[in-house]
């Protein structure tokens, strides 16, 4: 294994180039082959949040053109500045079917580093938005989406405080049975919006600008009116299931 650890910057010294990052893998690949080790995976760390997508996919891209015998990548990416889940959908650009990533997130995104200046800042990316996206892209997790989500309410009362993911909060994109009522109330706080799960008691007594029950040709008759129930957000045109599994560090 060759690991780069802050392998895109560094909030003291500034930004590392493709390059520099090549010559550091170089070495230790020498290392390893100097000792009859083949290298099969490369790790890459972000502490410091400094990843972008377009680095990351010219980075993985290098390295299995330059060594084609690594098809083994791990991206410990910090979310801090909000780019992790977009350097992830260019890691999975760039790799294919015979690859392997793998991933570090936390429910809610919790997480933090003392030791790169920005704390409880350098937050990882929220488990159930990658679960999201994926599952979005027809990429079947196997995870039930809505029940992580309770996970991430239960983990936020714990901590006494918010977390940082955006799919807790807004809920999954609706399908079918779960679309929203569409003469439900005037939707204002967080709480009020937790009505994907919670149903109409999240919104009880807000403000509604309707007067009489409202209809569209664009929705299905069958659930006009109905409210939005738990379960499980798989798109019902999702593709086949692909090579995702839980992969211990």
């Amino acid at each position: 294994m060759a690991l780069a650890s802050n392998a895109w910057g560094s909030n003291w010294t500034g930004e590392f180039t493709l390059e520099q990052r090549m010559r550091v893998l170089d070495r230790m690949y020498q290392l390893w082959a100097e000792a009859g080790i083949t290298v099969k995976r490369v790790d890459s760390s972000d502490a410091m949040s400094w990843n972008m997508p377009h680095q990351v996919e010219r980075q993985l891209g290098a390295v299995k053109e330059r060594w084609p015998s690594i098809n083994d990548f791990n991206l410990h990416l910090h979310n801090g500045r909000g780019t992790a889940l977009a350097s992830v959908y260019a890691a999975l650009r760039v790799l294919d079917g015979g690859d392997t990533l793998r991933l570090q997130t936390s429910i809610g995104g919790m997480a933090g580093c003392p030791y790169c200046g920005n704390g409880r800042a350098a937050m990882m990316i929220a488990t159930e938005d990658l679960m999201h996206m994926l599952e979005e892209m027809g990429i079947s997790t196997g995870v039930d989406l809505y029940r992580l989500i309770e996970v991430v309410w239960i983990a936020e009362e714990i901590v006494g405080h918010p977390l940082y993911g955006f799919v807790s909060k807004a809920g999954p994109r609706p399908r079918s049975n779960h679309l929203y009522p569409m003469d439900m109330p005037r939707i204002e706080t967080l709480e009020q919006a937790r009505h994907f799960i919670l149903g109409p008691q999240a919104y009880a007594g807000a403000p509604s600008p309707w007067s009489a029950p409202i209809t569209s040709y664009q929705r299905p008759d069958s659930l006009i009116g109905q409210n939005a129930p738990a379960g499980n957000a798989q798109a019902p045109d999702a593709a086949p299931p692909a090579k995702v599994r839980a992969i211990p560090r």
